[in-house]
């Protein structure tokens, strides 16, 4: 060991020292240890001390186990190992002790102060004991049968092999994880008694020793934690929900115990998760703890679709815990079909009105509404386009998928007027229908053959303006009776003014002549009626020189 004077000590620390300080300063004195140097009741007493300053004077003090008296005091000591400072001393003379068993405490000195320690060691002239008898039962037990009993007797044999009783001694039970059980012995040695038991582990008595025994420690008993079965009953109600709205989940726990018969087990954590089949992840629902019938519920938003499992994890920490029952687990699919609440919005028909065997436009968005209450287009689901003449008896017309955002659009030739709708019918949303658009159905019109005729013509001459009505029923066809209006447009101007009116023949076939005065285009409108819509031709440009 480093000797370290106290000036050099005050100079590390950045202390000024004067000699007065040191001598002043306390100075650490220990024994470490003190022991026999041989067995029996004759031995030499060797010690173990140090100090920071020389030893000068040893002593070892003699006193029965368990007495406050002295009954010797060893005076004497040499250094036979290491410094004055920090070495080992043996006594000179060997010591003789009565049968037992002897504490020793040290005494030492340096120049600057005494001190005494006691229970350094121990002379051992005791008498040696054993267990004669150990037993423990039973020794497989369950958490909640954890007390067992234990039994034995202490005894001291003499060399002719009798054995005699060790009465009064105590007696300790020990047994893995668990406190010490004392038990005193009898008027033959015997003792007995009752334990808690944490788990499976070893057992066994001590006899820690007195001023006439040696300590003793008994055979090892093991003992066998039995874990008892446990079950879970488990459903979530409503079973097939709507994702966001509220779900209740509800269960009851069960252990059987060693007889067979299922019972409550409350006062247990259960571990409520759903495995989100959109995600596909766990999401933990909650932790419950069973009521006194081992039942459970949660209440809470149901946050998705998929499989619910209720777990019983025994807790290995304490017996008194859970560590004595087995692992359990129940299942519940019913959140697998389970669906989002859904809303149609932004919906539209068009043209209105629109003509026969046209194409009718119609377009929604989808809306889903996520567990936490957001609203999110709904992808890739089915939408129904329903067509009703009355707007009350609705016929499915078409179907189509929305997009990556919920918008979806059908295209469709109408053939009559009627009311149109789009109604959600996808197996993950709820059913939910769009507002009604009532679309009149009108037939077409058109003007074909249209001209205007010379090109170019002289200024002043006539010009001939016309072409052929024609309607869509159920083809095109010429439509003979009507009135057909003529507009010019003068180059450089932006104004069609309307010129005269012309009436078609049995032919759909109408014409009418202008006298040219200056450059232009000509067009001719049909205006439509009750049930048609307007037609039109296409602009015609005549050149006037």
């Amino acid at each position: 060991m480093a000797v370290v004077s106290v000036l050099g000590l005050c100079a590390v620390m950045g202390v000024a020292a004067t000699p007065a300080a040191v001598a002043e300063a306390p100075l650490p004195l220990s024994a470490r240890y003190a022991k026999a140097v041989s067995p029996g009741a004759t031995t030499k007493i060797e010690i173990s001390a140090t100090s920071w300053s020389d030893i000068t004077s040893i002593k070892a003090l003699l006193r029965p186990v368990g007495v406050t008296t002295v009954d010797q005091t060893v005076e004497g000591f040499e250094l036979v190992g290491g410094t004055r400072q920090d070495g080992i001393w043996r006594s000179l003379s060997s010591v003789t002790v009565a049968q037992g068993r002897f504490t020793i405490d040290v005494e030492l000195a340096n120049d600057t102060r005494t001190v005494l320690h006691r229970d350094r060691g121990v002379i051992e002239n005791g008498l040696d004991v054993v267990f004669s008898e150990f037993d423990v039962s039973p020794g497989t037990f369950d958490i909640e049968h954890a007390t067992t009993s234990f039994r034995g007797r202490l005894v001291h044999r003499d060399a002719a092999g009798v054995e005699h009783a060790v009465a009064g001694a105590s007696v300790g039970f020990r047994a893995s994880g668990a406190n010490e059980v004392s038990s005193g012995t009898d008027a033959d040695g015997r003792f007995a008694g009752t334990a808690a038991l944490w788990g499976t582990g070893e057992t066994k008595v001590v006899f820690t020793g007195d001023r006439t025994y040696r300590p003793v420690s008994s055979a090892v008993i093991p003992v066998t934690l039995w874990r008892l079965p446990t079950r879970l009953t488990f459903k979530a109600s409503p079973s097939a929900g709507v994702i966001g709205q509220p779900v209740a989940l509800a269960g009851r726990l069960e252990r059987q115990s060693v007889d067979g018969v299922w019972g409550a087990l409350p006062g247990k954590l259960v571990t409520l998760e759903l495995y989100d089949e959109d995600a596909q992840t766990s999401r933990k629902a909650g932790t419950v703890t069973t009521a006194d019938d081992g039942t459970f519920t949660l209440r809470i938003p149901l946050p998705g679709r998929g499989s619910w499992f209720a777990n019983f994890v025994p807790i290995e920490e304490s017996l008194y815990n859970t560590r004595g029952y087995e692992y359990a687990y129940a299942r519940d699919d019913g959140a697998r079909s389970a669906r989002y609440a859904s809303s149609v919005t932004g919906s539209d028909a068009g043209p209105e009105p629109v003509g026969k065997g046209a194409t009718l436009t119609a377009r929604a968005r989808i809306m889903r509404r996520m567990a936490d209450g957001t609203l999110t287009g709904a992808p890739q689901s089915n939408v129904d386009l329903q067509f009703s003449a009355d707007g009350e008896k609705w016929s499915v017309w078409t179907s189509a998928l929305t997009d990556a955002n919920g918008n979806v659009t059908f295209r469709t030739s109408p053939d009559r007027d009627g009311y149109w709708r789009a109604v959600v019918d996808h197996w993950n949303l709820v059913p939910s229908t769009g507002p009604a658009d009532y679309v009149d159905v009108k037939y077409r019109t058109t003007i074909s053959s249209f001209n205007a005729a010379p090109e170019p013509v002289r200024k002043g001459a006539t010009i001939t303006v016309g072409g052929t009505l024609k309607r869509y029923v159920s083809s095109w066809g010429s439509w003979s009776g009507q009135w057909v209006y003529l507009y010019f447009q003068p180059r450089g101007s932006s104004t069609w003014t309307y010129m005269a009116v012309a009436k078609t023949d049995r032919y759909g076939k109408f014409r009418k002549g202008f006298k040219a005065s200056r450059d232009g285009s000509w067009m001719a409108k049909y205006k439509g009626a009750t049930s048609y819509l307007p037609g039109s031709s296409g602009s015609d440009y005549v050149d006037v020189r």
